[in-house]
């Protein structure tokens, strides 16, 4: 990966807002993909004939939250400026403010008129999140709502709401963003950022954004700081994602049933900075074109191997049973018994022989023992999920370093292991040790430190530039002591 850039330009790109947010829609005609939407609420708008309660449902990041703002102020023939506030247009984060409290609290504000607006409104964003209680306090203000008020609820879980929640609201389903258009998005704030940024690596980030357009400007916000021409390489790494030809690569050796090169292609892409996850994901994908596009005698196998990878996050060491998976279907698939594995694993080294038969004998994951102390972090690969979990709905950011990590644990310390040095002094920042911390002890973990090592086998040379340099000193001002690097 190329190093961070040394020219002053990151500086400005670095201390300016993030660009989701300089970039989030002020008008209907600016929300992507959501046509349907947009044109039905403008018309009621138009012959003012609104309801009082909308629901919104969809993915996170396909502007549910945008568009109840805008009808906000739609309905109340308002033009905000940016960071103006409306004390009549109410929002509220119903994971912050889930309790039964804070419902009752809303019911006796929201028969109060508004102060300077025609309606006032309350936007409840993630109302899923809301207790049981909660919901029967809310219901009753839906089923007598004052004149002057709008609700807008939403969520991206539809299904855990309460009927007599939804059968008082109308609802607006979100589509997912098409990668076409979240890649067209991108091309024209690149464009007016003048980011320099290759048409491959736009569609990269389109493709593993998950049709969430908020997620893929924010990748590219943070592809824009680590170096001025953004390439598809950059992209990979900073997702961890593989290159589609290693993929196809990796796929070609399982069909020539040659355990070896599975196991060297594999390290080959893990090298590269990929991580388990998204590979399983990517190679799940072409799996599933194959079975679209493949020969019919071919499409049962891939579906077999496909409903093998969809388990292995239940395994403590995913990596460990991805790669057994992978052998296994290189020594012929689940007719190759365990029995038979010496007739053909002259190409495996011992330890992948024992996993094998084991994996044959024991084909369901192992659950940890009830009685098992929480102090001996048996479940720490599931802890370390949730809490990257918490990590993409919080600072995405530091999300994206964080997945990058591999971890052991060791009593009431973890190690965070690391292949880039620039992700190690990431997190190596007390601040962001500090939001780890917090996050481990909200999911009644036991640990107390954390230590930031690097990975220094198969690190690509680098020359060091001058660090005396005013550019260098002012980068290092931003990054936290950050080392500039070039290819």
């Amino acid at each position: 990966m190329a190093g961070i850039s040394s020219k002053s330009s990151i500086i400005a790109k670095t201390m300016a807002g993030a660009l989701y947010r300089k970039y989030r829609s002020s008008n209907f005609s600016e929300i992507i993909g959501q046509d349907h939407i947009t044109t039905t609420l403008q018309n009621s708008i138009d012959s003012k004939t609104f309801s009082h309660a909308y629901l919104l449902t969809g993915l996170r990041g396909v502007g549910k939250t945008s568009i109840a703002r805008i009808f906000a102020y739609e309905i109340n023939n308002i033009k905000p400026k940016s960071g103006e506030v409306f004390p009549d247009i109410i929002e509220i984060d119903a994971a912050s403010n889930r309790k039964i409290d804070e419902i009752r609290d809303l019911r006796e504000k929201v028969i109060v008129a508004p102060t300077s607006l025609d309606y006032k409104v309350y936007i409840i964003d993630e109302v899923h999140m809301l207790t049981r209680e909660a919901f029967n306090a809310l219901l009753k203000t839906l089923e007598e709502p004052p004149a002057h008020c709008v609700f807008i609820l939403a969520t991206t879980d539809y299904h855990k709401l309460p009927d007599t929640i939804t059968s008082r609201c109308i609802r607006f389903a979100l589509k997912s963003i098409e990668p076409a258009q979240i890649s067209k998005h991108l091309t024209m704030i690149a464009s007016k950022e003048n980011i320099g940024i290759d048409a491959d690596a736009i569609r990269e980030i389109a493709a593993n954004s998950s049709n969430s357009l908020r997620d893929a400007i924010t990748i590219l916000d943070q592809a824009r700081n680590l170096t001025d021409k953004i390439k598809t390489s950059h992209v990979e790494i900073m997702l961890g994602i593989a290159n589609e030809r290693k993929i196809s690569q990796l796929l070609e050796a399982i069909e020539q049933k040659n355990p070896r090169l599975v196991q060297d292609q594999l390290q080959e892409i893990y090298k590269a900075g990929a991580i388990t996850e998204q590979v399983i994901k990517q190679f799940t994908q072409l799996l599933r074109q194959k079975i679209i596009d493949g020969e019919p005698s071919q499409k049962n196998k891939w579906l077999d191997m496909i409903r093998e990878l969809m388990i292995i996050s239940q395994y403590d060491d995913d990596k460990l049973a991805f790669e057994v998976c992978l052998l296994k279907q290189s020594l012929g698939g689940e007719e190759h018994q365990a029995s038979n594995l010496q007739a053909d694993n002259s190409s495996l080294d011992p330890e992948h022989i024992e996993l094998e038969k084991k994996q044959a004998n024991s084909p369901r994951p192992k659950a940890a023992k009830p009685t098992e102390a929480k102090t001996n972090h048996i479940d720490h690969p599931d802890l370390w999920q949730k809490v990257l979990g918490d990590l993409k709905q919080t600072n995405y950011t530091l999300y994206g370093i964080a997945r990058m990590a591999d971890t052991t644990v060791a009593g009431s310390e973890i190690e965070l292991n690391l292949k880039f040095p620039f992700h190690k002094k990431q997190l190596d920042l007390q601040k962001n040790k500090k939001i780890l911390l917090e996050i481990l002890s909200k999911h009644n973990s036991d640990i107390k430190s954390i230590i930031v090592v690097i990975n220094t086998e198969n690190q690509p040379e680098v020359k060091k530039i001058n660090s005396d340099s005013e550019q260098i000193k002012n980068v290092s001002n931003i990054f936290g002591s950050a080392e500039v690097l070039e290819s």
